[in-house]
């Protein structure tokens, strides 16, 4: 790791990234530019029709654009069980963020079909 990015703080950004976007890449060059090294908790989920590339595809398609971020130390990759759900606690030290992109980035991310809520807490 780059010694001068090692006391950057850390994001965490988990997903399942069946097929890394633009968006997905925008999402951690934002955190990266707002001086944030990532995390990104990528699921570990069975080849399925539904999900069909592994982990290490996953990490590959983000690496076709991060490799220079990656080099840096400003992000890695971690696998994680299939989780359900992220629950904590009262103020266990940190935020929620979420990254506002484009609005044609969003559309990708977040296509009108699925969209809830998905923009609670703070936005940067």
């Amino acid at each position: 790791m780059n010694d001068e990015n090692a006391d950057k703080p850390v994001v965490l950004f988990p997903g399942l990234f069946q097929g890394v976007t633009d968006a997905h890449v925008a999402m951690v060059r934002v955190a990266v530019e707002h001086g944030h090294r990532v995390c990104v908790a990528i699921r570990d989920t069975k080849k399925t029709e539904d999900t069909p590339f592994t982990y290490e595809e996953r990490v590959g398609m983000f690496l076709k654009h991060l490799r220079e971020e990656l080099d840096d130390g400003l992000v890695w990759f971690i696998k994680i069980p299939d989780i359900v759900a992220i629950i904590y606690g009262h103020n266990v030290g940190w935020k929620q963020t979420c990254l506002r992109l484009s609005d044609e980035l969003e559309a990708v991310v977040y296509p009108p079909a699925k969209r809830k809520n998905h923009f609670l807490g703070e936005h940067i």
